[in-house]
């Protein structure tokens, strides 16, 4: 195993006083003798769980690695082994389900939607097998709805060449409860996910060539809310004259986030955020690259509690030209707070699934390619802090800068109001960032200063980072300011 590992305590002010907590960073790739691609990622009470899938020549088998906290490898078991399933696995409760579609008996060769749900120890409950569907269809997510009812999504054919939504009820021992069918437009759209409404309805996501650009030819995005029954309310579609990509989570207050691939600045994919309430109203949204011109997008988001959105992104790297991962955050208002890349090998690397931790910070798992040195395509799992770091202090630019490097000596501290900050022999410049890892100051040091008066009296209570540069820019000393 391929393994990056930094820990660091974490000093947070409350109102009751001071408090530490201790924050995980890891990068794994996990290195098993077979093609693997980590799809999801659950936080369990003792580390983590990475649902997957190992494709085969026709069909898919889907696994679960368990890692302890700090992402060793504990074991690997089969979640569903199948010849004939095309499928993966998905969180559900305590356990997972896997869906898809399946071939069905009639004779005729379509696959018709499948989905089955497993426990929380690895029994497969109950499966259903969609056999009524005249024409070829698959289910996508299943959402459990509390108490013995859950709804799964879906896109079947009208007819051989037109693809539309559906939504299928079912109560926990697998009885269907109803089944609604859409015919959207007169080309086709197709369902990636879905998610649950406070009102009690759902939101259907995905792509569309029946509304937008390009009408029968290129694929738009398209999102569609249903009632409770899983009738029409609304819906939206975007994108440009090529073809786009997305999905979209529910939050907790019904905020909708719609995420992925939009081509609206060019030939390649840009990454795309935009976000709704529940009438479908745009409150926020943005287009954006983490580089100049190749492919990158969207592939899972989380909503933090304070409203604030974090974003995995696969995308090109512009001077190796290869993938790698990121970690983007945005405020509440839409405002960019940070952005963070990841690497582990020199090949291909791709996020797939991101999840906020207990310990308030991140967990993202998809895969790597193998890099010439005897591994395979491997399950890739990243664990870093609050500010998206895998590395201590990240977000000051320099990736080996840590608690080797000088610490300030800072008094007063905390502080109400004014700090005095010993100087370093050489100091040209410090810089004062937020414990959002968002510059706030720069102040010039002339030569031979010996001290600095640091105002804080005008800044919010918060903990504060410094970084202390030389004539060069090269960092020497760091240092941490609580204003309360």
């Amino acid at each position: 195993m391929l393994k990056i590992k930094y820990h660091i305590i974490v000093i947070a002010l409350l109102l009751s006083g001071a408090m530490s907590f201790s924050q995980e960073r890891f990068n794994s790739a996990l290195d098993i003798p077979q093609i693997d691609i980590g799809y999801y990622i659950k936080e369990t009470l003792t580390g983590f769980e990475v649902a997957g899938i190992k494709p085969g020549s026709n069909d898919f088998n889907s696994f679960l690695y368990k890692l302890d906290i700090q992402g060793n490898f504990i074991s690997i078991d089969t979640i569903h082994s199948y010849g004939e399933i095309n499928g993966g696995p998905y969180k559900f409760k305590s356990g997972y389900a896997v869906s898809g579609q399946k071939d069905s008996i009639s004779g005729i060769g379509y696959k018709k939607p499948f989905f089955s749900i497993i426990n929380e120890v690895l029994d497969t409950t109950w499966t259903y097998h969609a056999l009524d569907f005249i024409y070829e269809g698959y289910f996508v997510n299943p959402i459990y709805l509390g108490g013995n009812e859950l709804v799964v999504g879906g896109t079947y054919y009208v007819n051989p060449s037109q693809q539309d939504m559906f939504l299928s009820k079912f109560d926990t021992l697998g009885n269907l409860i109803w089944e609604n069918k859409h015919v959207i437009g007169s080309f086709g759209t197709r369902t990636t996910s879905i998610d649950k409404v406070s009102d009690g309805g759902f939101i259907l996501s995905g792509a569309t060539t029946s509304f937008g650009n390009g009408i029968g030819t290129t694929i738009d995005i398209y999102i569609r809310k249903v009632d409770s029954l899983g009738d029409f309310q609304w819906h939206k579609y975007w994108g440009s004259a090529l073809n786009e990509q997305g999905k979209c989570i529910v939050a907790q207050d019904s905020i909708i986030i719609v995420y992925g691939g939009t081509r609206e600045n060019g030939s390649d994919y840009d990454n795309f955020v935009t976000v709704l309430d529940i009438n479908g109203n745009v409150l926020w949204d943005t287009i954006f690259s983490l580089n100049s011109s190749l492919d990158e997008e969207v592939n899972a988001v989380v909503r933090t509690q304070d409203g604030s959105i974090v974003c995995a992104i696969s995308y090109v790297d512009d001077v190796s030209g290869v993938p790698h991962g990121a970690l983007v955050k945005f405020l509440p208002s839409g405002q960019l707070a940070w952005k963070r890349t990841y690497s582990i090998r020199i090949y291909d690397q791709y996020f797939r699934d991101l999840i906020q931790t207990s310990d308030g910070g991140y967990a993202m798992t998809g895969f790597v390619f193998p890099d010439g040195s005897g591994n395979t395509q491997d399950v890739w799992v990243v664990k870093v802090d609050s500010m998206g770091c895998d590395v201590p202090l990240c977000y000051l630019g320099e990736r080996e800068l840590g608690l080797e490097l000088p610490i300030l000596k800072c008094y007063p501290n905390p502080t109400s109001s004014i700090s005095t900050i010993e100087l370093l022999e050489n100091s040209r410049e410090i810089q004062l960032y937020n414990s959002a890892g968002i510059l706030q100051k720069k102040i010039e040091i002339e030569n031979n200063q010996k001290e600095l008066k640091l105002d804080l009296s005008l800044f919010p209570h918060d903990i504060y980072i410094l970084r202390l540069l030389d004539k060069n820019g090269v960092t020497i000393g760091q240092g941490k300011v609580v204003k309360q």
